[in-house]
């Protein structure tokens, strides 16, 4: 029976995924090439281009979010539609995929985290990196107070990153083995801070930048975009711009009433900055529960995004749709990711 199971399901699968309207939408986050991305954030302009040419190439439709959504809606969501969402802010999506997207005419929706854009400081998880993942010399032992509480770690021998070692471990992933202290110490503090209240994030980041002797202003490299970048991002009309909370918090760990503020208050900063409504967002971390989707509904959001990796169809909730993260791939693993959720 178990058996039987499990091949009327896979034959359920392959129909849907062939016959019935699905879509699908796709998570970038940087479009460059950095030998620190311990989260794997960054497509190469390179492996981007050819990724959207595959799209075409294969017959998808791309489509902005707002446009999937309404026809969600409506029931009239065309076959093998396709949305490139690319969160955060990052200047390298002006730089770097702006021209790659016009050059493929594929409209893309970009979640920005409005509290970031023009402050001229590097989001909270590149403060780590930079701080303690690059080139430098730290302090002997390293103290943080967050929300009151110090927290202390020695580095010894680790204190100081020579000059090209930071590209020594190109395969570690965060939550690995560390292979240095300066490693386990960026683990602690990303778990400590991913959960923490926005203001004593930031004093801690601070602190953190302050010992290491780091600027707190972003590299030209990875540094959010100022206002009138996002503005010529959103251009005429190619990238349509959406919501990524304020301060990119884990909006689920925060008391309701700052839930309501992050994305009320990024909605309103947007809308200031564009001159035009902002109808969409994407949840930092793509984690949301009940009580943030109910949020952001009252924030006046028309739909969210979320990151649990699925196709999209009628019946998905317009207020945690799925979404499945692009990674530096070439085409054959691009195209097996594609041809996952929706049927060649």
């Amino acid at each position: 029976m178990n058996a039987f199971s499990s091949i009327v399901r896979r034959g359920h699968l392959a129909y849907k995924r062939r016959y019935v309207a699905r879509g699908l939408i796709l998570i970038y986050h940087r479009i460059a090439e950095d030998p620190v991305d311990p989260w794997r954030l960054c497509v190469s302009p390179a492996n981007f281009a050819r990724q959207l040419e595959i799209i075409r190439s294969l017959g998808f439709q791309p489509v902005w979010m707002s446009s999937l959504v309404d026809a969600l809606r409506a029931r009239k969501l065309p076959r093998r539609s396709i949305a490139v969402t690319i969160d955060d802010g990052y200047r390298d999506n002006l730089d770097a995929a702006r021209p790659i997207l016009e050059r493929y005419q594929t409209p893309a929706t970009h979640f920005a985290t409005a509290g970031y854009i023009g402050s001229g400081e590097p989001f909270w998880w590149d403060a780590l990196d930079q701080a303690l993942l690059r080139p430098g010399r730290l302090p002997n032992v390293l103290e943080i107070t967050l929300a009151g509480e110090q927290h202390r770690w020695e580095l010894g021998d680790d204190a100081v990153l020579e000059a090209g070692k930071e590209a020594s471990w190109p395969e570690w992933r965060p939550f690995q083995p560390p292979p240095t202290r300066r490693h386990a110490i960026h683990d602690a503090l990303w778990r400590l801070l991913a959960p923490a209240l926005p203001d004593d994030r930031q004093c801690a980041v601070r602190e953190l930048l302050d010992q290491a002797r780091a600027s707190t202003v972003a590299s030209a490299s990875a540094r959010p975009m100022t206002e009138d970048e996002l503005r010529a991002l959103r251009g005429d009309g190619l990238v349509e711009i959406g919501a990524h909370s304020l301060t990119h918090p884990a909006l689920s760990a925060l008391p309701p009433p700052m839930q309501a503020h992050e994305l009320r208050e990024s909605k309103a900063r947007l809308e200031r900055i564009l001159g035009t409504e902002v109808r969409g967002c994407s949840y930092p971390q793509g984690r949301s529960s009940p009580e943030v989707q109910r949020a952001a509904r009252a924030a006046g959001y028309d739909w969210a995004c979320g990151s649990l990796p699925d196709a999209v169809g009628w019946r998905s909730n317009l207020f945690h749709l799925p979404r499945v993260s692009v990674r530096d791939w070439g085409e054959a693993r691009f195209k097996t990711l594609l041809a996952h959720y929706i049927a060649h």
